[in-house]
């Protein structure tokens, strides 16, 4: 893995790092242990060990919609937090699938942490910055051109489906996904038609998926916040290597299982 300095950086994300790649059509996308909240913005502490982790988790789950048919960045893990990605050009637009009530979501309709919603409800989030956000009707996606129809309903009907595949895969290990934020980009390619080159834009799920950006409840004590929400709380790894080690997703190490 080469040094931070030796390599140009691309771009900063919550939880990662982008950075120049030798191989064409490809970036790399570096995990870091830097604490987040849900919310989105930057905490000044890290969390040593959680880059290994979520590098670990967000594999597992991009190669999972990979092999159903969906169209995300990951191409393949590179080292313990580095995955080889598909250069993309984000959406400033994050989905957030609020499947229970918790965190600001809950405070602010002032109802109580754990109600389970009748459905799964959709929030748009605007991105001012990497830790600023506002949350936006459609309307105002596509009156400030930041997608088109199309692409709004496309981002729409794929965070509900993968809403479903995430919750269907932690449930089978007694984890309840309570939230789930998601983020897209656009991959642009160019096609020689014979006469002219064409640009071509397809539509990526892009960024991680990982224990940063579910919050994750343990069916197995109470739901109570595993993963990130608990790491939060406690300012260690242990909420992240409990969830990690129930998934059984690092050799090597007891208590989990493998899938």
């Amino acid at each position: 893995m080469k040094t931070e300095k030796s390599r140009l950086k691309l771009a900063s994300r919550n939880g990662s790092n982008l950075y120049q790649s030798t191989h064409p059509n490809q970036v790399v996308m570096a995990f870091t242990d830097k604490a987040t909240a849900f919310e989105g913005n930057m905490l000044a502490k890290t969390i040593a060990g959680k880059a290994v982790i979520n590098s670990l988790i967000s594999q597992r789950l991009m190669s999972l919609l990979n092999s159903m048919g969906f169209a995300t960045h990951f191409q393949k893990r590179l080292n313990m937090q580095e995955h080889a990605v598909t250069p993309c050009d984000p959406i400033p637009i994050s989905l957030v699938v609020h499947n229970y009530a918790a965190g600001e979501f809950a405070a602010g309709l002032g109802v109580e942490t754990g109600i389970a919603l009748p459905e799964p409800i959709v929030e748009f989030r605007h991105h001012l910055s990497a830790d600023s956000f506002t949350i936006v009707p459609e309307q105002l996606i596509t009156a400030f051109d930041w997608a088109d129809p199309e692409e709004v309903e496309d981002m729409l009907a794929i965070a509900k489906r993968v809403n479903d595949i995430v919750s269907g895969y932690f449930h089978a290990f007694h984890f309840t996904l309570a939230e789930l934020h998601l983020h897209f980009g656009r991959h642009q390619t160019f096609i020689d038609d014979g006469e002219f080159e064409v640009e071509e834009s397809e539509l990526m799920l892009i960024d991680q998926l990982s224990a940063d950006t579910c919050r994750l409840w343990d069916q197995l004590d109470n739901n109570s916040p595993i993963g990130k929400e608990a790491a939060l709380v406690a300012g260690n790894l242990d909420g992240y290597q409990q969830l990690v080690d129930r998934l059984g997703l690092m050799p090597g190490r007891t208590g989990g299982q493998n899938s």
